[in-house]
């Protein structure tokens, strides 16, 4: 959702849990964790993650607003990008996944959906949800492969050890 923070008088974006799935512990820490592990990651191509909060009914986090568009509808609403555009955004979105893999970080979902062009042509690398810490206990049921299909590794497809190569 779109938002301003009161406090500080600037817009934000909030992301909010489904509400059928707050009474799953497991899916509320994961919730969570994306957020902390976004929220650690100070990087000028990472979303930026102000705050999470909760209540009884509602779990959310408050991030920067990004004034753009996903690389994923750029695409399907302007076709292919020029040569250097390309360029600028596999840069920018390869140095935000490399940061974040040098913190033991490892998106697992990263496509043109989950990588925005904002107001002043610059990637962010969002959408932490599935994320990996490599040192963390792990949050997914064994045996269960999570991502999007389209955009899986071959390890992650076949639900193997995953490195940061994985998000190339």
């Amino acid at each position: 959702y779109a938002a301003r923070d009161i406090a500080l008088n600037r817009k934000v974006a909030i992301k909010t849990m489904l509400p059928e799935l707050i009474g799953r512990a497991a899916m509320v820490d994961r919730f969570k964790r994306e957020a902390q592990m976004a929220a650690g990651l100070s990087h000028p191509h990472i979303i930026q993650i102000h705050s999470v909060r909760s209540t009884p009914r509602l779990v959310y986090f408050v991030m920067k607003c990004i004034e753009g568009r996903s690389v994923d509808w750029i695409l399907t609403e302007r076709g292919a990008l020029d040569l250097e555009t390309t360029r600028l955004i596999l840069q920018q979105a390869g140095s935000a996944l490399s940061f974040a893999h040098q913190r033991g970080v490892i998106h697992r979902d990263i496509k043109p959906a989950n990588i925005m062009i904002d107001e002043n042509g610059w990637a962010v690398v969002t959408d932490f949800g599935i994320a990996k810490l490599e040192d963390a206990q792990n949050l997914t049921a064994t045996g269960t492969t999570i991502g999007t299909p389209h955009y899986m590794s071959p390890e992650q497809f076949h639900n193997k050890a995953l490195t940061g190569a994985s998000d190339q």
